[in-house]
């Protein structure tokens, strides 16, 4: 679950100069992710990393753009409420919240978020 939500929520819209959409290219699976989160595993054992999760969350954490991410783990389905939740100007909210519904169903973001923070493998770090 949670490679799936860092594979979608990454995922890149390409815009024109303008800002307008040109491309929404299909996202990558969470599988690709899973498979370099084992080998990042394997290599924290080596090294005698007890427990591998907060640092395999973290990577996902990080490699989701950030504003994006606040956009995200705020829950704001409007770009008020995406302004209010993360104080990101609205231009910027706007597109952030636009690149989610773009890249995939937000709905399905919605869930796999939901699922992923109330299991605590995905928190908001500071």
């Amino acid at each position: 679950m949670l490679a799936d939500l860092a594979a979608l929520a990454r995922s890149s819209v390409v815009r024109g100069q303008g800002g307008e959409v040109l491309h929404v290219p299909k996202p990558e699976l969470g599988t690709d992710m899973v498979q370099g989160f084992e080998l990042i595993a394997k290599g924290l054992a080596l090294i005698g990393v007890a427990d591998p999760i907060p640092y395999i969350a973290r990577l996902a954490h990080d490699s989701i753009p950030s504003g994006r991410r606040e956009v995200l783990l705020s829950g704001a389905d409007s770009v008020d409420g995406a302004m209010s939740k993360t104080g990101l100007p609205r231009r910027t909210a706007a597109r952030h919240l636009e690149d989610l519904r773009l890249a995939y169903s937000r709905g399905r973001i919605a869930r796999i978020a939901t699922r992923v923070m109330l299991s605590g493998s995905f928190v908001p770090l500071k």
